[in-house]
C-alpha cells in the first residue's frame, strides 16, 4: 500500500485538490480568488476568511515539497495552495466547496473554474 500524497486534478470545469487522507464528515461553500496565467493555466488559489467561511474548519501544515503545496496565514486567516510554478498574472473569483473531516480539519476542495 503506497503513502498518501496531495494531489490535484482538473475534471471537466472542477479543480479538485486533495491535502490529506481521511474521511469527509461535512461540505462547507467557499469564495476564493484563482491565480492564473495570461494563458489561461491555473497557478494556485487564496482563500480569505478560511475559518469563517468553513465554520471554524482548520488546514493541516503542508506535508512536502511537492505539488500541491500550500500555507496558512492564522493572523489573517488565510490560506494560499499553489498548483504549479509560475507567475500569476491574472485573477479570477471562483466559488467551491471544501471537505472536512470530523475535527474540521481540511480534506479537499472542488472548485468551479471559469471558462
Amino acid at each position: 500500500m503506497s503513502a498518501f500524497r496531495p494531489s490535484s486534478q482538473m475534471h471537466d470545469d472542477t479543480l479538485t485538490i486533495h491535502l490529506c487522507d481521511a474521511q469527509t464528515q461535512s461540505w462547507e461553500s467557499f469564495e476564493g480568488v484563482l491565480d492564473l496565467t495570461y494563458l489561461g493555466e491555473i497557478i494556485g488559489i487564496e482563500i480569505l476568511g478560511l475559518s469563517l467561511q468553513l465554520n471554524g474548519g482548520h488546514v493541516l501544515k503542508s506535508t512536502g515539497s511537492g505539488f500541491p503545496r500550500w500555507s496558512y496565514d492564522d493572523e489573517v486567516d488565510a490560506l494560499y495552495i499553489r498548483i504549479t510554478e509560475g507567475p500569476g498574472q491574472v485573477q479570477a473569483t471562483v466559488f467551491g466547496r471544501a471537505s472536512l473531516d470530523a475535527s474540521g480539519g481540511l480534506i479537499a476542495l472542488e472548485i468551479a473554474v471559469p471558462q
